[in-house]
């Protein structure tokens, strides 16, 4: 067993998404520690090759189904990561599996805590319906006595955790936030982690958690190449395994080299210093700044076509009924 610890989720939909994944750690990043898969209802006979590569597996089933949609009730199988079994290790790297890994991740075996990157698009308060029964209000009302949902927020496909924070008590507590709130959550295990650690979680520098697309315009394959950043966690809709996608080729081509990758000798990769981290940082900063005002046009351009789709949808539908009583 080595000192730390990298883990990926996946149900068996997500198997060659996990398999990126790690090839993209194992050659981009020259990780050294151990590689993990959480197996989420996943066929011992599917999980062959994963066991083959010396990834070590622990497998889960989802968890609060009553309360969350099934994919969510799979992401909340990320809790399991902060039972007192996981402190063998000395620190976790969790990802999520929509993520394409581009550079050393060493340096964040030296965090404490817990540490994550701040999420720049969903707002804390907009990660709590506001939508509600009167029941359900008087329950947001109730969580906005407790917390400042004004205050920053982090995004958690991407997070470290120094195990040293782990206790018996920390799973339980994190069920029992989900099952009290997660009937308001609009962001599965987002928001119930960012209330666990509330006011307690380390900012991790914008270049381990980038979310390309917002910043390039994504059908500009020029703008998108020119990005630097070491984790790109490609989060909404456009994924990298669509092969319209301007990333489908190298995401593919981390599939296909995925099958040499030998996690018992790892690769030697270059470790950026702090300096160059800061100076991406601020790069990335900058060009969210930049692109912001082509998302709101994107997102206001994709309002304007569902309101005209669905004023046609109800056209068409009147249309058809005068047509029937001719």
């Amino acid at each position: 067993m080595k000192k730390n610890l990298l883990v990926a989720l996946a149900d068996e939909h997500f198997l060659d998404q996990a398999k990126q994944l790690f090839s993209s750690v194992y050659w981009n990043a020259g990780w050294k520690g151990d590689y993990m898969l959480l197996a989420c209802d996943i066929p011992e006979e599917k999980l062959k090759w994963f066991r083959e590569k010396g990834i070590l597996i622990k497998k889960c089933s989802p968890l609060l189904n009553k309360i969350f949609e099934r994919n969510e009730s799979i992401m909340l199988c990320k809790f399991y990561l902060f039972k007192p079994e996981f402190k063998r290790w000395e620190h976790i790297i969790y990802l999520d599996a929509d993520i394409i890994v581009k550079g050393s991740l060493d340096r964040l075996t030296n965090m404490s805590g817990f540490a994550a990157v701040k999420d720049s698009i969903h707002p804390f308060r907009r990660q709590f319906d506001s939508v509600l029964t009167n029941n359900h209000k008087m329950l947001l009302i109730n969580l906005e006595q407790k917390y400042d949902l004004n205050l920053d927020n982090f995004n958690a496909g991407m997070f470290v955790v120094d195990t040293s924070i782990i206790t018996s008590d920390i799973f339980n507590e994190l069920i029992f936030l989900a099952d009290s709130y997660g009937m308001l959550s609009t962001k599965g295990d987002q928001p119930i982690l960012n209330l666990y650690f509330y006011n307690r979680w380390q900012k991790l520098p914008l270049c381990y958690n980038i979310y390309p697309y917002n910043l390039a315009h994504p059908f500009l394959i020029r703008d998108v190449k020119s990005i630097i950043g070491i984790i790109f966690h490609f989060i909404g809709k456009r994924k990298p395994w669509d092969k319209r996608d301007p990333f489908y080729g190298e995401w593919k081509h981390n599939l296909e080299i995925a099958e040499s990758i030998d996690i018992n000798k790892p690769i030697s990769v270059k470790i950026l210093d702090k300096k160059e981290i800061i100076k991406i940082s601020r790069r990335i900063k900058i060009k969210m700044v930049l692109y912001s005002p082509i998302r709101i046009l994107d997102r206001l351009i994709g309002l304007f076509g569902l309101i005209l789709k669905r004023r046609f949808q109800k056209t068409s539908e009147i249309d058809k009924k005068l047509e029937s009583r001719r």
